[in-house]
């Protein structure tokens, strides 16, 4: 397998993490920031942060595959609107 394929495959799994978030985190009978919070370090963070030093040696092209906005993936666990900013949001990762 190569860094395309393997870094492919990792996107694949990041946004069914990211969807699964989506489903459970509705305004009015999603979950607690909490229980979104330990949701997104299991499916998510851990999924980046197992391969972050061998994934350093790839082109940085190639890490723009799985450039997922970290705004994007912590605002949806705080209920944040799109044009919240970033910082703001950085507290909680």
């Amino acid at each position: 397998m190569n860094w395309i394929q393997h870094l492919n495959h990792l996107k694949t799994s990041l946004i069914r993490g990211l969807n699964i978030k989506k489903m459970i985190s509705h305004i009015t009978w999603g979950s607690d920031e909490v229980s979104l919070i330990k949701i997104h370090r299991h499916l998510i963070r851990a999924k980046m942060d197992y391969g972050a030093t061998i994934y350093q040696s790839a082109k940085p092209n190639y890490l723009k595959i799985v450039d997922i906005s970290n705004n994007t993936r912590i605002s949806l666990v705080l209920g944040a609107f799109r044009s919240s900013p970033s910082k703001a949001s950085e507290i909680w990762h």
